[in-house]
């Protein structure tokens, strides 16, 4: 998990784009990811969790991480 954390790191400030196209960037605020298309944190441990869920895609990950957020990994 640390290596993912610091690539998450390494790619604060960078564009990318919802499934939609709508475009979005993100920073890390200790152990939390805050992204600009929503007031939501992503923890460290909600990454770990979805991690170990081992997605095939977004979907697969359901409710079972952030409520409603789906993350791309």
């Amino acid at each position: 998990m640390e290596s993912i954390w610091e690539n998450i790191k390494r790619h604060e400030g960078e564009v990318f784009y919802t499934v939609s196209g709508l475009e979005f960037t993100y920073q890390v605020v200790g152990e939390k990811l805050i992204h600009t298309r929503s007031k939501v944190a992503i923890s460290k441990s909600a990454f770990e969790k979805a991690i170990a869920l081992n997605p095939q895609k977004p979907s697969d990950l359901h409710n079972d991480v952030v409520g409603s957020v789906k993350l791309f990994l």
